[in-house]
């Protein structure tokens, strides 16, 4: 079996989310050597540390910047695994709404727009998000960073083929609703009677 490569999430909110619902395997937290500006908000990240035996250990800037490419890591940085996949079906999502909008993105590779997505659907309270296999081997620190930690609780289901995937789903009662800038019907027009 191959070496995991292991991953440096940054930022408050990603390092928190990740550690609060604990997806990953997690191996160690970095913090900024005198980071006490800081430190309320890093009390939270502690505790969970804490709890979780993590170990901890303060580094200089530079040694944070050298872990993730000079990212805006505000001070802290956790080493871990890569982020799994859901392995849960749309089907799964029905009891606790029975007409949930899910998002599927397909043709869609820059980190920063599928972090900005992510966050969106986590502040609309959307069950999950698609993505497309092919443009997906991993979600990246920086997607779970412009998510603001969403990432890390969202469950993020990967399609092998994303239109086989949205038939697959339309046999089953979904509606596959497709957004165009050039569409002359507003999707605030829509009509939610059936899960889409």
């Amino acid at each position: 079996m191959p070496p995991t490569k292991h991953e440096y999430l940054y930022g408050f909110q990603p390092v928190f989310q990740a550690l609060l619902h604990q997806k990953r395997t997690l191996h160690k937290l970095f913090v900024k050597e005198g980071n006490v500006q800081t430190a309320t908000r890093l009390e939270e990240i502690f505790k969970l540390a804490k709890n979780l035996n993590l170990p901890i250990e303060w580094v200089s800037k530079h040694q944070l910047n050298q872990l993730c490419s000079n990212a805006l890591h505000q001070g802290v940085i956790l080493q871990c695994e890569a982020l799994p996949f859901s392995t849960l079906q749309l089907d799964s999502f029905i009891g606790s709404d029975p007409k949930p909008i899910f998002l599927a993105l397909d043709q869609v590779e820059d980190p920063h727009n599928i972090g900005a997505m992510i966050r969106t659907c986590g502040f609309f309270n959307l069950p999950a998000i698609i993505l497309s296999q092919s443009h997906f081997s991993t979600i990246s620190p920086t997607i779970s960073k412009t998510s603001t930690g969403v990432a890390e609780f969202l469950p993020i289901i990967v399609a092998k083929n994303m239109a086989r995937y949205l038939e697959q789903q339309q046999k089953k009662g979904y509606w596959i609703v497709g957004l165009d800038h050039e569409a002359t019907t507003s999707i605030a027009t829509l009509e939610r009677d059936r899960p889409m």
